[in-house]
């Protein structure tokens, strides 16, 4: 392509032709020309352009553009050097203002005058001089630009070439001023500073989850709108981490290292590979400078050398003692210091391994909670959980120690399980009547002095308890209840059943409206772990109704409200759990309530958004509750194990099964430290079944699942059992074992009939299980119908269309295997649509990855193989980031993008 001068007086009609025809597979585009409206002269100009479609579509296009030069006499200046001037027209865009000029070119505020979308954007323009290389910078911001949609980043209206054949991008303009001339002008405090830097934080995250490294951060590329919202601009410099594009290369050398030497990580200033740990440390020196309003290295000589060897050599001076402000020095001191200070390590192992734990350490200091980058020592734990709790400490500290004085410590110990739900320490009367109890139940188990095991008393304690307070009921309810909550924390939920039926019911003859209330909602939640769903949660509604509104009774209704909320998530009624969440956060919050209190609201409320399929705002609310357990101490507790496999579910939910293998390691090797004999609750070993599945570990997945079906048998959790079998056959099926996945779903199909009635979601979850099997069988027809009705149960029972994701998904792969490629390509956009839908976030997901598998699968069978490769390589990306480079599916997608 020796000239481009024969596009001239056609050009706005070719751009926006062109536009469309570069959408269009290179086998598509012959009919597509001849269908078009326009000339002969411009259908045969775009035929031309479009003869080499695979270099057009590469960067070897803008590489062998004419290089065009300029005869430049003295003075003249560079804005005017490639002819750009006010009212200039470029493409589509004509010139109103100069915003700026770089290395590389200029910035305009520019307008569309071509009859297409009329708004004003930010037309970026190379020098006239030019050269390969800049070509190709511009081609990659373009396609990288074109890679991200976030917020809080300048998205990309356009690229193309003018007349002259120089390339133009036409970028979101953005009406705000730098971050840090931002927050100067108003003023503003380091805590109002902070949420600004998430803002950019979020923006970095996004294009790293998506492989992009920006590598020039820096305030002259963090604009702050007048509404407070940032926009990170110029990824000209970006690099997508792929093999050898971690390197530097020309496109990042030109004009010397196309980067601000300020902000440069000390490996861009070695010229070693280049990774998102330093979009952290040039992230860390943006905080440093924001928060201080001074720079992190003190120079001897103000000389490029002498920062490159600080860069390279030099530990940053804490960010406390940098700022001249005294206010701000004070609060720096502590967190901030520390997190600036591990943002800024010179060793990459050493900081923060992402930008978003970077900006989880931020979050946590301005929740109060300890943030990962201090030392994970008790006093400065304990200090922080103070100052969180500065009002609860001073209400409780006078009741506390009437219960200390009064009651011995063997029987604080015994209700410490107890205060998990209920902090009415100031029951003296209770605590009297249990400390009796126990030290008589103490004297009875062991009179000779031999050991004996925790089990063996609590059983003893439940044949004592018959016949112990026989004129207060009262008390006998309290010291059943405090037998159950010991016998549950060893998961032994049968005994725990047995005790609380015995205390629900001599509750109901006793005249305390909060001891019934407490009474009839622990029976609830044990009765619904039980699989009568039904019954529990008429006796909880019934618990909430009779419970009078007042202050007294207040910790009571929390307590309520937290069982109500595990009822509903069972039984898929996602709205009255949020509902009942909602309410108990409201109580929280008017209450001067224990840290425990304020845990149990965070995980209950995080188990509504959870099966509500609100998993981001769920991770938040289970993160918030750990801290508290962690802050208090309880780092080992069956209030632990329960918090983690919750939030295992729900990052696994959010299609991060990497991650929620690691929180079910925790949760595992804690619960085998407090069970006498290292056995797992059933729950947990089921939910830590469906993650192996997730990464493809399926040997190990049926041994978690028949774990959990022995233990649950045992222990008469039919609920638990039940999920596990169905959870077995589904690893059965994964290993070929089809025979045995029949015999495991009748068993499934038994229990159900009489488990759950009719129309129950879980009728519908099994449904799905089914139309697996019969894919796997190759009996398509029988699958599809299987799939249909589990998608229309589901849908109908939850109120919730994503939660019907994976059938919806497998629905497509029938389809395909079937042929029927329209209507399976039509399902797996319904699938992806599930999948983003489910996330809010822009972490890598696998459920993505398995939907542009599939998508990648269809257009393959269509022949359509430029579209399959874009889908086998956002396979690739999004199932590689969540399981391994070694997974199957990830292996599929090698093969199929080697095809």
């Amino acid at each position: 392509m020796a000239d481009l001068k024969f596009l001239a007086e056609e050009w706005p009609v070719i751009s926006r032709r062109l536009d469309e025809g570069l959408l269009l597979a290179p086998e598509q585009r012959d009919t597509w020309l001849a269908a078009l409206g326009e000339t002969d002269s411009v259908k045969e100009k775009l035929r031309h352009l479009l003869a080499d479609a695979v270099g057009v579509e590469t960067d070897d296009f803008l590489g062998s553009l004419p290089k065009l030069t300029l005869n430049r006499g003295e003075g003249d200046d560079e804005s005017t050097a490639h002819g750009a001037t006010v009212g200039t027209v470029i493409g589509p865009y004509q010139l109103i203002r100069e915003l700026g000029v770089g290395g590389m070119g200029s910035v305009w505020l520019s307008e569309r005058i071509d009859g297409g979308l009329k708004r004003q954007v930010a037309l970026k323009l190379p020098r006239m001089s030019w050269s390969h290389d800049l070509a190709a910078r511009m081609s990659r911001e373009r396609d990288i630009l074109a890679s991200l949609d976030h917020p809080n980043i300048a998205r990309i209206y356009d690229a193309g070439l003018d007349e002259l054949g120089r390339p133009y991008l036409a970028l979101e303009y953005v009406e705000g001023e730098p971050i840090d001339v931002h927050c100067k002008r108003r003023a503003l405090s380091v805590r109002d500073r902070l949420p600004l830097l998430l803002q950019v934080a979020r923006a970095v995250a996004h294009a790293h989850a998506r492989l992009v490294v920006h590598r020039d951060l820096k305030p002259a590329n963090i604009l702050v709108t007048s509404a407070g919202e940032v926009r990170l601009l110029d990824f000209g410099i970006a690099k997508l981490m792929d093999g050898e594009l971690t390197q530097e290369t020309k496109l990042t050398q030109q004009s010397g290292r196309a980067l601000t030497l300020d902000y440069a990580s000390p490996e861009q200033i070695r010229g070693e590979p280049i990774g998102t740990a330093s979009d952290v440390y040039s992230l860390g020196v943006v905080a440093y400078e924001l928060l201080t309003e001074a720079k992190p290295y003190q120079l001897k000589r103000q000389s490029a050398a002498a920062l490159e060897e600080a860069i390279a050599l030099v530990d940053v001076r804490a960010a406390s003692i940098a700022s001249a402000n005294p206010v701000t020095r004070r609060a720096l001191s502590g967190d901030l210091d520390a997190i600036l200070n591990k943002a800024l390590k010179k060793n990459v192992a050493e900081r923060y391994p992402t930008v978003e734990a970077f900006a989880q350490d931020i979050e946590r200091h301005l929740a109060n909670l300890p943030v990962q980058a201090q030392p994970d020592a008790l006093g400065y734990r304990a200090a922080k959980f103070v100052r969180r709790n500065r009002l609860v400490l001073a209400g409780t500290a006078t009741a506390m120690a009437v219960v200390i004085a009064g009651v011995a410590t063997i029987v604080w110990q015994a209700v410490e399980a107890r205060q998990q739900r209920d902090f009415a320490v100031s029951q003296l009367d209770r605590a009297e009547a249990t400390t009796g109890f126990l030290r008589s139940l103490l004297h009875e188990a062991s009179p000779s002095g031999k050991p004996f095991t925790t089990a063996a008393l609590l059983d003893q304690g439940e044949r004592m308890v018959q016949k112990a307070f026989p004129d207060n009921a009262a008390q006998r309810v309290e010291v059943l209840l405090v037998l159950a909550e010991q016998n549950i924390s060893l998961m032994r939920t049968t005994q725990a059943l047995t005790l609380l039926t015995q205390a629900y019911e001599t509750s109901l003859t006793v005249d305390n409206p909060g001891l019934r209330a407490r009474s009839a909602c622990m029976f609830a939640h044990e009765t619904a772990r039980a699989g009568r769903h039904e019954e529990a949660t008429r006796i909880v509604e019934r618990a909430l109704n009779e419970l009078p509104h007042t202050p007294t009774l207040a910790r009571a209704r929390m307590h309520c409200l937290g069982e109500a909320v595990s009822i509903a998530n069972v039984r898929q009624a996602g709205d009255k759990a949020i509902a009942y969440g909602q309410e108990l956060t409201r109580l929280v919050q008017q209450q001067a309530v224990s840290p425990a209190v304020r845990q149990e609201a965070h995980v209950s409320l995080a188990d509504a958004l959870r099966g509500a399929e609100r998993h981001t705002e769920a991770d938040a609310e289970y993160r918030a509750g750990e801290q508290i357990l962690i802050a208090m101490g309880k780092e080992k507790t069956l209030p632990m194990i329960t918090l983690l496999n919750n939030w295992g579910i729900s990052v696994s939910a959010l299609g991060h099964p990497r991650d929620a293998e690691a929180i079910y390691s925790r949760a595992i090797a804690i619960a085998r430290g407090i069970n006498d004999n290292g056995e797992l609750p059933p729950y947990l070993s089921s939910s830590y079944g469906h993650v192996l599945l997730a990464l493809a570990r399926n040997a190990d997945a049926a041994v978690a699942f028949q774990d959990a079906i022995d233990t649950g048998q045992r222990r008469g959790d039919k609920l638990n059992v039940v999920k596990s079998q169905m959870g077995l056959s589904a690893a059965y099926i994964e290993l070929g074992r089809l025979d045995e996945a029949e015999r495991a779903q009748s068993t499934v199909q038994a229990a159900l009939t009489e488990l759950l009635p009719p129309g129950h979601f879980g009728w519908s979850a099994f449904l799905g299980y089914r139309a697996r099997l019969a894919f796997a069988k190759k009996n398509f027809v029988e699958a599809l119908r299987l799939a249909d009705e589990s998608i229309a149960g589901q849908v109908k029972s939850t109120r919730s269309p994503v939660v019907a994701f994976p059938i919806v998904l497998l629905r497509a792969s029938i389809l395909l295997a079937m042929n029927r490629l329209e209507e399976a390509n039509a399902g797996v956009q319904q699938a992806l649509d599930m999948a983003q839908r489910i996330r809010t976030d822009d972490a890598p997901s696998l459920s993505l990855g398995k939907c542009h598998l599939l998508a990648g699968k269809i257009s393959l069978a269509s022949d359509d193989k430029a579209s399959a490769k874009k889908s086998l390589q956002l396979a690739l990306m999004q199932i590689e980031a969540t399981t391994s480079a070694t997974h199957p599916l990830a292996q599929q997608a090698h093969a199929l993008l080697a095809l």
